[in-house]
């Protein structure tokens, strides 16, 4: 995906707030191999807060949403789910300690002068987009992990991009 949050195709709430929701968007993108274009992404922010996913300023209430509501718009039959969170060596899923499942995807959280900063990861954590390049990232401060899983169709075959 070649888009960054302050690409004018999108609305000033993306372009000022949107580094976390553009990540999650890149993610599913990259799992099933499709570019999403701006009127699909726009699709997305707009169902996103009709479903409560996250409020009109980008802050995500249930980031996986976002990669599944993309998976819809391609109408693919592959689910996302959070399966953890990495900080400062330590694997957790809401405050407890826990040994993750095959890890698709992350989400690099940051701290900038600014406040926060959300870039994709890939399943090593290693940094695969930054929806804003100009937001210096001082330091990692957690690791958001994903799994990513599609249905067994009737052949049993997957959905592209997916192991």
């Amino acid at each position: 995906m070649n888009y960054l949050q302050t690409d004018k195709a999108f609305n000033q709430m993306i372009n000022m707030y949107g580094c976390h929701f553009m990540s999650m968007i890149n993610m599913a993108a990259t799992v099933c191999l499709r570019n999403i274009m701006p009127d699909k992404i726009q699709f997305v922010y707009e169902d996103a807060i009709t479903g409560d996913y996250m409020d009109r300023e980008c802050t995500l209430a249930k980031p996986h949403m976002i990669a599944n509501l993309v998976f819809k718009q391609f109408d693919l039959n592959i689910t996302c789910r959070q399966i953890g969170a990495l900080r400062g060596g330590i694997v957790t899923f809401w405050g407890r300690p826990v040994t993750p499942e095959r890890i698709s995807a992350t989400i690099l959280e940051g701290r900038t002068e600014r406040g926060q900063h959300f870039r994709g990861g890939d399943q090593y954590c290693q940094l695969t987009y930054d929806p804003n390049p100009r937001a210096k990232v001082l330091e990692i401060t957690r690791v958001l992990l994903y799994t990513v899983n599609s249905a067994q169709g009737p052949s049993g075959s997957q959905s592209p991009g997916l192991s």
